[in-house]
């Protein structure tokens, strides 16, 4: 059994034991709220069992980091061979993004020089050497790509999306999907619908309805300058930019999934017809959150994409849920478990899936400060690498060395519209969120 499908095994394994020690619980809570000897024993025995299993995901984990990364290396170089038609050499490149930069700020200079490194890097990627005067240097591969790395780890939900990869002679894509807005007889499958026959009889045909997404790349771009005096310090200048601007685009994109409105940016989240909004509570206050509006999104969330489904929430929620607890006669059980205690580090954990404190969330009592929500169905789709290039032409009377920053990337949630159930009407999806609490 190769790592990936290990890796699936032991999250079935980890969400069977989280199930087994929540009935022992709900049982519990059900008598008179305390626990039996034995009972404390398989819940502590289940704990010690998900400890292990989190470890065993861990490695796996790495492993599958490991062969994903080497697979991407062979592509890159059978890609970058055939295109050149020999193996590719790398030319002599600059040891940090602070010293190149302080190579354009001369090369920009009145009868400043052009470091030969400079060239090289241009002659590497079919530019020419004329494009420093044309409008820039192109920063050195590495470090366009560190930008790119710390814009994914930085985001919170981009990583967890489903990501795709644009071929070189596309801008964009379409993805299939099944019409079905209801689970009713003849609905499934957008139509679908088998028959008992007699003897000689016959059934009414049907087949499936299938529509397409389809998304287009569109482009994410930072500017950004730096003075003379701060080129001078090439190690901060080349750290301050590189962060700097890998958190914005971090952010910008988990912003767009959760509340992009469609045009000329990501779909998101809050915006898309698949979304479902619970209401309030009766009499419920304002800027609450109450167990009651937890249990009501939880049970209107796809009972088949739960084991992907993560709490994001806005930071300011979490006080609320510190104190949460369902009354059980005189006392009362805590609804919230945070990080190290019945829950997985980092995060904490409501109805056994992790709780994602994230600042794009809306504010507490507005809809869309608690959503409950399966990203592997959310599409994200990009185009290449971050492309990076820096000028000193742009601002030469200010003194200010101009940077440059773009991605070709563009995402939309894959399920269509929000699913009414064969028997009942509420609707159900795999991104639910509160109404607002005003």
């Amino acid at each position: 059994m190769d790592a990936f499908k290990q890796l699936q095994v032991l999250k079935q394994k980890k969400s069977a034991l989280t199930e087994e020690a929540n009935a022992i619980l709900a049982n519990a809570a059900s008598q008179d709220g305390l626990l039996t000897e034995d009972q404390v024993k398989l819940v502590n025995e289940k704990h010690e069992q998900q400890v292990k299993i989190n470890e065993s995901i861990d490695l796996f984990m790495k492993q599958i980091e490991m062969q994903r990364g080497s697979e991407v290396v062979k592509e890159l170089q059978a890609t970058e061979e055939k295109l050149q038609g020999a193996p590719v050499q790398t030319p002599k490149l600059f040891e940090s993004f602070g010293d190149q930069l302080m190579a354009i700020a001369n090369a920009g200079r009145p009868n400043g020089s052009i470091d030969n490194r400079l060239a090289e890097i241009q002659n590497y990627s079919g530019m020419g050497t004329a494009a420093g005067g044309d409008g820039g240097f192109l920063v050195q591969t590495d470090f366009a790509n560190e930008v790119f790395k710390i814009a994914f780890e930085t985001g919170m939900l981009s990583s967890l999306c489903r990501e795709i990869e644009i071929g070189a002679q596309s801008n964009a894509i379409e993805v299939p999907y099944i019409k079905e807005s209801s689970r009713v007889n003849g609905s499934r499958w957008g139509g679908v619908q088998v028959y008992r026959v007699a003897e000689g009889g016959t059934a009414t045909a049907s087949k499936p309805v299938i529509g397409k997404h389809r998304i287009e790349l569109e482009k994410l771009m930072g500017i950004g300058y730096a003075t003379e005096e701060l080129l001078r310090d090439a190690t901060a200048m080349g750290s301050l930019m590189t962060q700097a601007f890998g958190e914005e685009f971090g952010y910008k994109l988990d912003d767009e999934i959760i509340n992009g409105n469609g045009a000329g940016e990501c779909l998101g989240i809050l915006n898309s017809n698949a979304l479902v909004a619970v209401a309030k509570a009766t009499g419920q206050e304002a800027d609450t959150v109450l167990a009651e509006n937890l249990n009501a999104m939880y049970h209107r969330f796809l009972s088949r994409r739960r084991a992907n489904a993560v709490w994001l929430v806005n930071p300011d929620v979490e006080a609320q849920f510190d104190e949460m607890v369902l009354p059980i006669g005189t006392g009362g059980v805590p609804v919230y478990l945070p990080a190290g205690g019945y829950a997985d580090t980092p995060y904490s954990r409501l109805k056994g899936r992790p709780v994602m404190p994230i600042e794009q969330c809306a504010a507490l009592g507005d809809q869309g400060d608690v959503i409950l929500a399966d990203l592997s169905q959310y599409a994200l789709i990009r185009k290449g690498r971050l492309q990076q290039a820096t000028s000193m032409h742009v601002r030469f009377i200010y003194d200010e060395m101009a940077f440059r920053f773009t991605m070709r990337v563009n995402g939309q949630p894959l399920l269509h519209n929000a699913i009414t159930p064969a028997n009942g009407t509420n609707t159900r999806s795999a991104f639910v969120t509160l109404a607002a609490r005003a």
